[in-house]
């Protein structure tokens, strides 16, 4: 069983519309690879966009933390990106992060037309 987390990591998104998945290069406490999928349609409500995911967050020594996830964008006004909230609810863990549970925050900007974003990562699991 591992300790707490306070989760601190940031992620250079890239979407691969041919495999339909997000990849990014992450740092801090998921300092490897980060893999996401979006599981459901994109609905539109009220301005809002809605969708569920799924990630792999991944660190160097290999240890990995799997989340089911809603998100919620909003488009920003004046430029081209989208305000994307994602609350990522842990489901699975190993190696370092092995029994962590919870429920964590990420907040990022996202250009759905290049398929570029950022993503910053926070929260506690514990």
């Amino acid at each position: 069983m591992s300790k707490p987390l306070s989760i601190g990591a940031f992620a250079a998104v890239q979407y691969l519309p041919h495999i339909e998945t997000f990849l990014a290069t992450g740092d801090g406490d998921f300092d490897g690879p980060i893999w996401a999928k979006a599981t459901s349609e994109i609905k539109f409500v009220d301005g809002r966009a809605s969708f569920t995911m799924v990630h792999e967050f991944m660190s160097r020594d290999g240890s990995r933390i799997s989340t089911v996830d809603t998100a919620t964008g909003i488009q920003v006004p004046g430029i081209d990106e989208v305000s994307l909230t994602v609350m990522h609810k842990v489901v699975d863990s190993t190696g370092k992060f092995e029994g962590l549970r919870g429920t964590f925050p990420s907040f990022g900007l996202h250009n759905f037309a290049t398929g570029k974003g950022v993503q910053r990562f926070g929260g506690e699991l514990s």
